[in-house]
C-alpha cells in the first residue's frame, strides 16, 4: 500500500491550526503525520485543500470551473468550441492572468495533454460531433413563434377534441440511390478508405411519410424525378404505397393533393369525424385547392412555425433520422450481396421497404409527439434557456408579425422577464479590473436590434383550414394566374414575329461504328419518310409509351430507344440503359 500522500485535510487544518497557536511546525507535523515540508508550503500558499499525486495542475479549480461552464454556454448557443479553440483560449486566459504554464510558446496553445486531461477532470464535457443548424433555424425557433402554434394547437383541441388516434403528422424526406455511407473497420493508418457506393452522384427520390400520435403508420408516397410512371418502379415496394413522379422528384400542389386522397382512403376522414393534420408551411402545402379538398373531408390543418420542424415536428425528432441510418444499412447489405450491381431507381422501393418495416414502432411513433409536446398537451415543454439562441440572434422589430398574432389568442405559457441564458457554477465574486476574464477572450457577439431597411413579411403558425384563411388563398392563386397569363401573353407574342418553321425532331442516336466524339444526328420533318416512319412505332423501354415530339436516347449496348426524360442522363454518347448495366 502506497503511504504517499496518507493524510488528510482534516489533518492538515489541524497542524495548521496548532503552528498559529504557537506550536512548532516540525512538532505539529510529527503530531499530524504531516510532511514537514508539506506543512511549510501550505501555511505559505493557505491551501488546505486534501493531498493529491502528481503536478499541480495549470489553472485552480475554480477558473478551469469557469472555462468548463464557458464551453456550455457556447455550445448552447451553437458556437461550441472545438478543442483547437479551447486549446488556444486556454493559452490566452493563462498569459493574460500572468499565471504559470508549461504551454507551447510558439503555437499559442495549450498542449494535448492538458485537453486530455482537462476533460477528465470535467466528465461533463465530451468531444462531440455537432448538428449542423442554419441561421434560420436558431432564430426561427424562438418563444413567441412556439406559443403561438400551441395556443393554437390549442384552440383546435378545444374545438374539436381530437382523440391520439386521429392526430397525425406528415412531411417529406429525401432517399438517394447513393446513401451516407456508414463507419467500417479498417487497418490503422490508412489515410484513405474507400466503401463502394452505386454511382459518383446518386438520384434523390422524395418519400411522403405520416404518422399518428396512437403510433399509426400511413403508407408512404413515392415521387420520382421523371416524367413518366413505370410500374417496374413499384417492384417490391411497401403495401399499400403510392407511387408518382415529378419532374424534379419534388412534391408539388398537384401531388399533394393525390397525397390527401391517398390520405383519407387510408384515415376514412370525414367532416363528421374529422382528423388533425400537423405538416410544415411548405408552399404545396398552402394552396386553395387544398383548402377546399380538406375542408370538404374533415381534415384540420395546422402549420408548424418556419424553420422549427427540428423541435416541434414529430416525424424529424424520432422517425426520419433512424429511417435513413436503416436505409444506407439496407443499401450496404443489398450492394454485399450483389456484387458489381447498382442501385437503379427500380431498387429503391424493395430496399426502402425493408428499411421501413425495421424501424416503423408504436413507441417511436407515440415518442415523437411526446418529446414535441404535442401528445399529451405540454406547452410548458420547452424553457427559457431553449429559446435563449434566438433572444440573442433574433432583434426584436422583425417579431412584430408573431406579436401581433398573438395578441388574438389566449396566452398559454407565462412570459419571462427575462430569456438570456446564465451560465451555472461560474464564480459570482466580483471581478478585479486586472483580471480576464474567459468571456473577454472568447466572446458571443450579440446582435443589435436594428431596423430592417427591407420590410419582409415572417411566417407563423396558421390553422390553414380556418375560413378566414380562404381569402388569402385566394388572392394568392389570382395572383398566381395572373403571372401565367402575363408569361403565356408574351410567349404568344414571340410566335406571331417569328418566322414559321417545319416541327423538326433531333434523334440522338448513339452507335458502335462512331468513331471519336463523332454522332449521328438525323433531322426529319415529321411528316418525312425515312428513318422516322420506323420509330413512330418504337417504344420508350422504360415508361413504355410513345412520345414523337421529345428528345430521345439509344442505348449503346441494346440499341432500344428511351426518353431522355426518363433515362436521366444529360449525354447521349455515354447512354447505357439501366437493363443492360
Amino acid at each position: 500500500m502506497n503511504k504517499k500522500a496518507a493524510w488528510t485535510d482534516k489533518n492538515l487544518k489541524a497542524a495548521m491550526l496548532a503552528v498559529e497557536k504557537g506550536k512548532g511546525k516540525r512538532e505539529s507535523a510529527r503530531n499530524f503525520g504531516i510532511p514537514y515540508s508539506t506543512l511549510k508550503d501550505r501555511l505559505k500558499t493557505k491551501n488546505t485543500s486534501s493531498a493529491r499525486y502528481g503536478r499541480f495542475s495549470t489553472f485552480t479549480l475554480a477558473q478551469e470551473n469557469e472555462l468548463a461552464n464557458h464551453c456550455i454556454y457556447l455550445a448552447k448557443m451553437f458556437y461550441g468550441l472545438s478543442p483547437i479553440d479551447l486549446r488556444k483560449a486556454a493559452y490566452e486566459f493563462a498569459v493574460s492572468n500572468n499565471i504559470k504554464n508549461k504551454f507551447n510558446e510558439e503555437k499559442k496553445m495549450a498542449g494535448k495533454d492538458w485537453l486530455q486531461a482537462f476533460l477528465k477532470r470535467h466528465p461533463e464535457l465530451s468531444i462531440r460531433k455537432p448538428e449542423a443548424t442554419s441561421i434560420a433555424r436558431i432564430s426561427g425557433f424562438n418563444k413567441d413563434a412556439v406559443q403561438l402554434f400551441f395556443s393554437n394547437l390549442n384552440e383546435v383541441y378545444q374545438k374539436y377534441s381530437f382523440q391520439p388516434d386521429r392526430i397525425y403528422n406528415v412531411d417529406e424526406t429525401g432517399i438517394s440511390t447513393v446513401p451516407q455511407v456508414t463507419k467500417i473497420l479498417g487497418l490503422k493508418g490508412i489515410k484513405q478508405l474507400g466503401k463502394v457506393v452505386s454511382w459518383e452522384r446518386g438520384r434523390n427520390i422524395t418519400v411522403v411519410c405520416a404518422i399518428s400520435a396512437s403510433g399509426n403508420y400511413v403508407p408512404p408516397m413515392f415521387i420520382y424525378p421523371r416524367e413518366r410512371m413505370s410500374d417496374l418502379l413499384k417492384k417490391d415496394g411497401p403495401i399499400g404505397a403510392v407511387y408518382e413522379c415529378s419532374k424534379k422528384g419534388w412534391i408539388n400542389e398537384e401531388l399533394f393533393i393525390v397525397w390527401l386522397k391517398h390520405f383519407v382512403k387510408i384515415t376514412c376522414a370525414t367532416p363528421d369525424n374529422p382528423i388533425l393534420l400537423l405538416l410544415d408551411n411548405h408552399s404545396s402545402h398552402c394552396t386553395l385547392a387544398s383548402f377546399e379538398y380538406c375542408r370538404e373531408n374533415g381534415i384540420v390543418m395546422l402549420s408548424f412555425p418556419p424553420h422549427t420542424s427540428h423541435k416541434l415536428q414529430p416525424l424529424d425528432l424520432t422517425v426520419f433520422g433512424s429511417l435513413k441510418k436503416s436505409y444506407s444499412n439496407q443499401c450496404d447489405l443489398f450492394l454485399r450481396n450483389n456484387n458489381h450491381e447498382k442501385i437503379t431507381p427500380y431498387d429503391v422501393a424493395g430496399i426502402f421497404k425493408l428499411a421501413f418495416v425495421r424501424i416503423a414502432t408504436v413507441e417511436k411513433a407515440q415518442n415523437g409527439f411526446k418529446v414535441s409536446g404535442v401528445v399529451p398537451f405540454n406547452p410548458l415543454i420547452f424553457t427559457d434557456e431553449d429559446f435563449s439562441p434566438a433572444s440573442i440572434m433574433e432583434p426584436d422589430d422583425e417579431m412584430t408579425q408573431v406579436d401581433a398574432q398573438l395578441d388574438m389568442h389566449t396566452t398559454i405559457l407565462d412570459v419571462a422577464n427575462n430569456n438570456s441564458y446564465q451560465p451555472q457554477n461560474v464564480n459570482k465574486q466580483p471581478i478585479s479590473t486586472n483580471r480576464v476574464t474567459i468571456q473577454q477572450i472568447s466572446p458571443l457577439h450579440v446582435k443589435q436590434n436594428k431596423t430592417s431597411k427591407r420590410a419582409g413579411k415572417k411566417g407563423a403558425s396558421k390553422i390553414l383550414t380556418r375560413t378566414p384563411e380562404k381569402s388569402e388563398l385566394q388572392r394568392k392563386e389570382n395572383n398566381k394566374l395572373k403571372k401565367i397569363i402575363k408569361a403565356n401573353t408574351k410567349i404568344i407574342k414571340k410566335e406571331k414575329t417569328a418566322k414559321k418553321t417545319a416541327v423538326k425532331k433531333k434523334l440522338y442516336l448513339k452507335d458502335s461504328s462512331t468513331s471519336g466524339d463523332e454522332a449521328i444526328q438525323d433531322l426529319c420533318d415529321d411528316n418525312s419518310e425515312g428513318e422516322i416512319d420506323e420509330f413512330e412505332n418504337e417504344l420508350c423501354i422504360l415508361c413504355n409509351e410513345f412520345g414523337k415530339t421529345e428528345m430521345w436516347f439509344r442505348c449503346g449496348v441494346c440499341k432500344k430507344w428511351a426518353h431522355k426524360e426518363c433515362t436521366g442522363h444529360d449525354d447521349y454518347k455515354t447512354y447505357i440503359c439501366d437493363f443492360c448495366k
